[in-house]
């Protein structure tokens, strides 16, 4: 059995001078840990946070955006944050810790509440797909471990889809209404979720750091690939991480993603088995490994251009 700890980002709708303050994406990011794993991961996280951060890391919770607004204190306390990120992704990378994260374009039509919410539960609902699929393929089950902030609709959607297994039989799932049933069914998601409270589980802030990281990333290539006026010139120093160390990430870590679209998810992986190389930076020509660009990937799940 695994343990899939769940996190959110980029959930914030307010606008800043016609563009998100949050970026264009919200997220709902898993990563998937065994128990051969667990300890690596807790003592290496809190290690790497006192040596780089300094002692006051071991009594705080290690929220990730706290960190990274840190950085402007002074130049030492950037370098020290950006070497935290840099450390942070490339032992991820190295313990080949699966990613993924269900993934929805902001509208910026949209006001309502309920609106805004439909799109929120879009991410949830594509993740829940997502890792439904990743652990058929492995052959695994899985509980879900969630801070206890999170809303109450991630544990709506995980109990509309195992309660086929004590319903009655031919009911049909309550909620939002599949395109597959049966498809849609888990098989391999524990019914019940785990809640822990993000101050105590280093594990929890670890999910924290990884979709900050990923938010950061994707947000910053969405600006490469649709520049406009009314958005924010893209700039390499408002992303936690290198390059070379973004391109390593998802090509070790795996990272796969879900998009929901016309009652179906749709889904993909960052980095195919004929890898794409995601540049920083425009270029003219991107450097490809027998495959489409990265701008390909990026607009798969970005319909509003």
């Amino acid at each position: 059995m695994l343990l899939a700890y769940v996190d959110e980002s980029g959930t914030n709708y307010a606008k800043r001078q016609r563009y998100w303050v949050d970026g264009p994406y919200s997220l709902w990011s898993c990563v998937l840990i065994s128990e051969k794993k667990y300890f690596d991961i807790e003592r290496g996280l809190q290690e790497l946070a006192v040596d780089i951060l300094g002692r006051t890391a071991r009594r705080a919770e290690l929220h990730a955006n706290v960190i990274w607004e840190s950085r402007l204190r002074s130049s030492r306390r950037e370098a020290k944050v950006r070497k935290y990120f840099e450390e942070l992704i490339q032992f991820a990378s190295k313990l080949r810790i699966p990613v993924m994260y269900g993934i929805q374009q902001k509208n910026f039509s949209i006001r309502s509440t309920s609106s805004i919410n439909r799109e929120l539960n879009n991410a949830r609902y594509s993740l829940v797909t997502l890792l439904e699929h990743e652990l058929a393929e492995r052959n695994e089950t899985a509980v879900i471990v969630s801070d206890t902030e999170t809303q109450e609709e991630l544990k709506n959607l995980v109990s509309q889809r195992t309660e086929w297994r004590y319903s009655p039989p031919g009911r049909r799932p309550s909620g939002r209404r599949p395109k597959f049933i049966y498809e849609y069914r888990s098989n391999f998601i524990l019914d019940q979720l785990h809640y822990v409270d993000s101050k105590s589980s280093l594990l929890i802030q670890f999910s924290d750091h990884i979709s900050f990281v990923l938010k950061r990333c994707l947000e910053h290539l969405y600006l490469l690939e649709f520049p406009a006026a009314n958005r924010p010139v893209p700039d390499k120093d408002f992303v936690p991480i290198t390059e070379p160390t973004f391109n390593t990430f998802i090509n070790f870590c795996n990272i796969k993603f879900a998009q929901f679209e016309q009652k179906d998810v749709n889904m993909g992986e960052l980095s195919a088995s004929q890898k794409v190389y995601y540049p920083f930076q425009r270029r003219e020509t991107v450097t490809i490994m027998g495959s489409n660009s990265f701008s390909d990937v990026i607009r798969s799940f970005t319909p509003y251009k």
